[in-house]
């Protein structure tokens, strides 16, 4: 549009003039309309590109809040579970204990029964012979 006013002439009233004058007004009209409608579609996008940036940054809080949620759940899962091991550990230890005490205690019961009936078979024994000798006794 600029290189159309160099070709206006020097008559100011001249037909020509004035449809070149015009055509000047509608160029630098529709320059400025453009020039607005650039500027417009520039501050939408600059709007576009912030509101992006602005829903990025919140996803990649999210996504980092959700990975550290993760982690934390995995370390108390990671934790139960060592916690559960110990405990299995300390459980079979205690049942060991138990059994070789109930086992050291049937072996005492089986080595006292054995003496009482050590003992019954002695007195009993005892007891027979007196019967014998009382029965030779009598007998004589």
């Amino acid at each position: 549009c600029p290189s159309l006013s160099s070709a206006i002439s020097p008559s100011p009233l001249s037909p020509r003039r004035r449809e070149i004058s015009d055509i000047q007004r509608t160029c630098d009209d529709v320059t400025r309309a453009a020039a607005v409608e650039i500027e417009s579609l520039r501050r939408k996008l600059e709007e576009l590109q912030q509101s992006s940036r602005a829903e990025a940054e919140s996803l990649a809080r999210q996504l980092e809040e959700e990975k550290q949620r993760v982690l934390l759940q995995e370390a108390v899962w990671k934790e139960r579970v060592e916690t559960a091991k110990v405990q299995l550990v300390q459980a079979e230890a205690q049942w060991k204990e138990v059994m070789e005490r109930e086992k050291a205690r049937a072996a005492q019961a089986i080595k006292e029964q054995a003496q009482d009936a050590g003992r019954l078979a002695e007195s009993a024994s005892e007891l027979g012979q007196r019967m014998e000798k009382l029965r030779t006794e009598l007998e004589e």
